[in-house]
């Protein structure tokens, strides 16, 4: 696969290995519509050009798996922003506090620096209690509250689901919905390493992964090859052997004598009259 963009991504490396030229990625990070408030029933509105009906679709569906993710860290006053990165059929749920990306809450324990715990007023240890807590049911059924056993349950529960047709929909192996502020983004072809995915898959893995989507479920269904040979086109398009040749017996002094004969014979008929 031969990548084109302006910007590197962490994958890139993997083009050293040997690329199939005929199978290009064009990676235009392209912002397609965005959402003013999380409120159901809101509608997207586009920010350059038009998008069709199935886009919007697509579109809707990505933003309905995005608001299910968690954001509430019990018993700290911590929120999170949303981030849902698409990957070759896949959704990936993340979430962000401060600069940090988060693919999993067990991450957010062990990765979490320390001066973010200091103005959390939290240890590590405490930290871990809360994430990995398993709370009764009048607890843990409150699906907007970040850990590890109901991450587990929403994850699985996306991984059974088949995301191709959105995929294709969008025409592309790679998308993001992420929180912006007083708004909700939509990226096509991102930059994944500015989303720190190589947290998930390592860039050998992403390259190919790339590659094998839109060779298959992105690749495009052409016309079969022509089986009508070259003869048989010309003469349906009004051509023969001798359409742009001299036929046999027609050289150029053949011409220029018959044409003195029939000079001769017009000029005899004029005197005649």
């Amino acid at each position: 696969m031969r990548i084109i963009s302006k910007q590197r991504d962490y994958y890139d490396s993997a083009m050293s290995y040997g690329i199939d030229r005929e199978l290009q990625f064009i990676r235009t990070p392209t912002v397609v519509s965005h959402h003013h408030s999380f409120r159901r029933g809101t509608t997207w509105t586009v920010e350059e050009g038009t998008i069709s009906k199935t886009f919007k679709s697509a579109i809707s569906r990505a933003f309905t798996e995005f608001s299910l993710i968690p954001t509430e860290i019990r018993g700290i006053e911590a929120y999170a922003d949303r981030l849902l990165i698409g990957f070759c059929g896949r959704l990936y749920p993340c979430v962000m506090i401060g600069d940090n990306y988060y693919y999993h809450p067990d991450k957010i324990v062990s990765k979490m620096p320390d001066a973010k715990l200091n103005e959390f007023r939290i240890t590590r240890s405490e930290l871990s209690e809360v994430i990995n807590r398993h709370d009764n049911k009048r607890y843990w059924v409150n699906r907007n509250r970040i850990q590890s056993k109901t991450w587990d349950e929403f994850v699985a529960k996306m991984n059974q689901s088949n995301y191709d047709e959105m995929f294709r929909e969008l025409n592309t192996p790679i998308f993001s919905v992420k929180s912006e502020y007083s708004r909700t983004v939509v990226t096509l072809n991102p930059i994944l390493g500015v989303l720190k995915f190589q947290q998930v898959v390592d860039p050998v893995t992403t390259f190919q992964q790339i590659a094998m989507y839109l060779g298959n479920q992105l690749a495009k269904v052409n016309d079969p090859p022509s089986t009508i040979t070259d003869e048989i086109m010309a003469r349906k398009k009004g051509f023969d052997k001798w359409s742009f040749r001299t036929q046999s017996g027609d050289s150029k002094k053949v011409r220029r004598r018959r044409n003195r004969q029939d000079k001769r014979l017009r000029h005899s008929r004029t005197k005649e009259i």
